[in-house]
């Protein structure tokens, strides 16, 4: 790999700058989770109105993403790399400071704009910077940055919250972000910056990837409901003290990250990247179906979890590698997918909270989680038949 000059290796801090990027810009999603039961406790909330919090940070995100590939032509990854570390900052010490529930929702939508560019401009840093025989494991090892923050933020924040109050959570977070750009500044060089004028000249956006950003439309409402709504229902439903059902979103988040790294490093030896998708979805979609009768029996939501947590966040590993593959050198397919998965992921929160609110119960909403994980995995079932990839 090159390194911060552009010749030496320096692999391990380039892999830590990539890590780190996705765990700062995917972070808000797993606070509005863990925090849940304390938010909504100091603003009396509704499931709905909170599950709107996390689809205006998805609604920026998809604005941003589809944005991201004339973006990285104009200013370059690297300066877009910075800029999603900023914003992360801003946003959380917005979150640590609101007097209000409309401090919450604009902090939310702040943090689209580092959701939305994550991986795009990431995946432009791995073609440029990573040879293409490790690009797998380097895609792994990026995506697996998102679960690692479920992690962190399912073991600490519950305890800093409970503590603290949920603002301290914010400026803990605004630190963190910091400390991430510190990390990153040494990277140089605009890295896919093509100039304002070839970026005007570009064609307009299309969907380069129908069926695989249908895909992640699917998996965007799955992930979004989950991550937003399980701690809620292991409080609310299960009973939990809200510090352990932030165990919960850690676990998810272990072996999420687990199961990125997984995909990354043997989809550079398994190229079948369609029925990667397909089977990740199927089994996703049963180990949410176990949710059901954990409402029962509270001793399944770990079997569930796990479960989900090591089979379901696996599919952008693939989805973003595929890419590569196909020659995404300036993010622009990538943004259009991750367009897709963000779209999903404004009307999962919503749709779910709808469906347990009007029903009373969470068993609606998981059946929606898991309806539109099988969706997505026939999809790219008959996909794999159609391309033999």
């Amino acid at each position: 790999m090159r390194g911060r000059d552009g010749g030496s290796p320096h692999s391990v801090w380039l892999l830590g700058v990539l890590l780190s990027a996705m765990t700062v810009c995917t972070l808000m999603q797993f606070v509005l989770a863990v925090l849940a039961p304390f938010i909504t406790a100091e603003f009396d909330l509704s499931r709905t109105r909170y599950g709107s919090a996390a689809s205006v940070l998805f609604l920026g995100a998809v604005v941003v993403s589809l944005l991201a590939g004339r973006l990285v032509d104009r200013f370059g990854a690297v300066v877009l790399l910075r800029a999603l570390y900023a914003a992360a900052v801003g946003a959380f010490v917005l979150l640590a400071v609101t007097p209000g529930w409309a401090g919450v929702m604009l902090a939310a939508l702040i943090m689209g704009v580092p959701l939305g560019l994550g991986n795009p401009v990431t995946n432009v840093v791995v073609v440029h910077r990573v040879p293409a025989a490790l690009r797998g494991t380097a895609t792994g090892l990026k995506q697996a940055g998102v679960q690692v923050g479920a992690l962190l933020v399912g073991l600490t924040l519950p305890t800093v919250a409970a503590a603290y109050g949920w603002r301290a959570a914010g400026g803990l977070l605004a630190v963190v972000a910091a400390a991430g750009l510190a990390v990153a500044l040494p990277l140089r060089g605009p890295l896919g910056a093509r100039g304002a004028e070839r970026s005007a000249r570009r064609p307009r956006l299309s969907v380069p990837h129908p069926a695989l950003t249908v895909y992640a439309v699917l998996a965007g409402v799955a992930a979004s409901a989950v991550n937003a709504f399980l701690p809620l229902f292991a409080f609310e439903e299960l009973g939990m003290p809200a510090q352990r059902a932030g165990v919960i979103v850690a676990l998810l988040g272990l072996l999420g990250a687990t199961s990125r790294v997984t995909v990354g490093v043997l989809g550079d030896r398994l190229p079948r990247f369609w029925l990667w998708l397909a089977g990740l979805a199927f089994a996703g979609a049963a180990a949410t179906l176990a949710l059901i009768p954990a409402m029962d029996r509270p001793g399944l939501v770990w079997a569930a979890v796990a479960g989900f947590g090591a089979t379901a966040p696996g599919w952008q590993s693939a989805a973003m590698l595929g890419l590569m593959r196909d020659g995404d050198r300036d993010g622009r397919s990538a943004g259009v997918v991750i367009g897709g998965f963000l779209l999903g992921m404004v009307a999962g929160p919503l749709a779910f909270g709808r469906l347990t609110d009007h029903t009373g119960s969470y068993a609606a909403g998981w059946c929606l989680v898991a309806a539109a994980l099988l969706v997505s995995g026939v999809l790219a079932a008959v996909s794999a038949v159609r391309t033999r990839a």
